[in-house]
């Protein structure tokens, strides 16, 4: 985007250093190659395009920024609590996004996300709740951050919101590990069993993963709880049940109904999308529950 902004100003000052040197009414006969006023609007229109983009990620840049306590006058120097310096230098001044950060401009709701087996696309992060004995969808969501992470406490309280009670527990894999996380479903009463490492790993492995762990280093008692927890036989039994409950559901909306992208853009028609589609897979479910 910077060097095509770069590039679309000089055009558009050559054009209109040419439209004032020429008589546009020539340039606008039928047999006319081109049309100046025609290639200036596309120009403009497509350099503001751009610059509303540049706009987007910067703005998004500041929150990011903010999130981690730098202020617009921070000079690109870390502080502490008191706004004194640590050490050290930012290596972006404030609001400032990288040079790799991309943004669609067909759907700026969408973010770049990793998909399994490789690659990156425009992407939302749709999440979906599941009953472990009907295997219903009771409650779902949207976003469009690529992390799992903040969602843990957020489907709880979707799941609250259709249910009218909390969740007896919940079962999530690695992906949903956070400690705000944790700390928030311990304040909401609700237990929980999180994957802390890849699956598929043998005992030895994970124990060792454990011992190596940076949450367990830093103190994370919220972390720490649910360490024990998964260590127990009690919560590897519970926890092996995820397996069978969420993934099907999964498998199901991919192979059987076909749905594997959207087909709307904004955010607010994606949920659209997603609540369909989740409505009509639990509809042949509970078709198939009436048969049984």
């Amino acid at each position: 985007m910077l060097e095509a902004e770069k590039a679309l100003e000089n055009q558009i000052a050559d054009l209109l250093a040419k439209a004032q040197a020429t008589d546009l009414s020539e340039a606008d006969q039928e047999d006319s190659p081109t049309s100046l006023p025609c290639e200036l609007a596309g120009r403009q229109e497509r350099l503001k395009r751009i610059q509303d983009a540049k706009k987007r990620l910067e703005a998004r840049q500041q929150e990011i920024d903010k999130s981690k306590g730098r202020t617009p006058n921070d000079e690109r120097k870390p502080r502490d609590k008191d706004g004194r310096p640590k050490g050290g230098k930012y290596k972006r001044d404030f609001g400032v996004p990288e040079s790799s950060a991309q943004e669609s401009f067909t759907d700026p709701d969408s973010r770049i996300m990793p998909h399994r087996g490789g690659g990156f696309e425009q992407s939302y992060n749709c999440q979906a709740g599941v009953d472990r004995d009907s295997h219903l969808i009771v409650a779902i969501s949207t976003g469009n951050s690529p992390s799992d992470a903040g969602q843990l406490a957020t489907m709880a309280l979707c799941v609250k919101d259709v249910c009218k009670e909390n969740p007896q527990l919940i079962l999530a894999d690695a992906g949903y590990r956070s400690e705000e996380g944790f700390r928030m479903l311990e304040e909401m009463g609700v237990p929980a069993l999180v994957a802390l490492g890849r699956e598929g790993k043998s005992r030895e492995d994970e124990t060792n993963s454990v011992k190596s762990d940076p949450g367990k280093e830093k103190g994370h008692p919220c972390t720490d709880a649910m360490r024990e927890r998964m260590r127990s036989q009690q919560g590897q039994d519970g926890y092996r049940q995820r397996k069978w409950i969420v993934e099907p559901v999964f498998g199901w909306i991919k192979n059987i109904l076909g749905f594997r992208q959207v087909s709307m853009r904004g955010i607010g028609k994606v949920r659209a999308e997603w609540a369909l589609v989740c409505t009509v897979m639990n509809l042949r479910r509970m078709h198939r529950l009436s048969m049984a």
